[in-house]
């Protein structure tokens, strides 16, 4: 999926700052000038990683500031009370057993006043080549974001909600129960019949009621293959949301939040 959203006077030489999205198949990146407020979105398939890593205009503005968020499978969460930074390639192998630390790169995520620090990891491979373009680069989970934009009206929340955040073939499934996060994990979902299966073992699990739980969804459900005609059957409480935002944009660049990812409304 390609495309490009520029503001109504965009000129590389007033972006500041990059924050790039790297998924299994997709990259998005969302410029912003000094101010923090966005002035252009680019949307390109991962597997031309390595010539818009040569090409790419945004890519080459020069910016003071670059994060890569990436989405995968390589993450967990720890808290805060245990949490020490020089053992968290060892926490991250407890739920990734496939991380090596010469072979990948390890990083962590403040959350929630530092009660919570999301692990993660990347390979070094796809590090390496952004490194080679931003040397000053920092690394992050997009899955952060996910947990920081839920967690920020925890108080508000009923007795059940669950949230699911979709993005590009995956989701962020997100519970909680009295207002305590229960559950958060990643899944890949191509259809309607696996994200119900998703969700149903989340309610298994953590013994939630169908006709009592809220169900809240964020994002284009069509970028699983689903639809919320296809959901809402399955659900008393099926509430679609557009997520709210502390992110701003120059005219013309607002455009980026058509794609309904949470990532152009909220930022960390």
């Amino acid at each position: 999926m390609k495309f490009k959203y520029l503001s109504d006077k965009f000129d590389t030489q007033v972006v500041s700052d990059l924050s790039l999205f790297l998924s299994k198949d997709n990259l998005l990146i969302i410029a912003k000038d000094s101010n923090g407020e966005v002035v252009a979105g680019e949307s390109l398939p991962a597997s031309e990683l390595n010539s818009v890593l040569e090409s790419n205009e945004l890519l080459k503005s020069n910016p003071k500031t670059a994060k890569l968020w990436v989405h995968n499978d390589h993450f967990n969460l720890v808290p805060g009370v245990l949490f020490d930074q020089s053992q968290a390639a060892t926490y991250l192998n407890y739920s990734s057993p496939l991380v090596q630390q010469e072979a990948h790169e390890v990083f962590s995520e403040s959350l929630d006043s530092n009660n919570l620090h999301l692990v993660a990891a990347i390979d070094k491979a796809t590090s390496d080549k952004f490194r080679k373009r931003f040397p000053e680069i920092k690394f992050g989970h997009a899955g952060a974001l996910s947990l920081d934009y839920v967690l920020q009206q925890k108080n508000d929340y009923l007795g059940q909600e669950i949230f699911v955040i979709a993005e590009h073939g995956h989701i962020y499934l997100v519970a909680f129960s009295s207002q305590e996060l229960k559950m958060f994990n990643r899944f890949e979902v191509s259809n309607t019949e696996e994200l119900l299966k998703y969700v149903f073992v989340a309610f298994e699990q953590l013994n939630f009621d169908r006709n009592y739980c809220k169900v809240n969804l964020i994002g284009d459900l069509s970028s699983l293959g689903s639809n919320l005609e296809d959901l809402q059957p399955y659900f008393k409480n099926l509430i679609p949301i557009t997520p709210r935002a502390n992110t701003t944009y120059h005219s013309g660049a607002e455009r980026l939040q058509e794609t309904q990812r949470l990532e152009t409304y909220w930022t960390l």
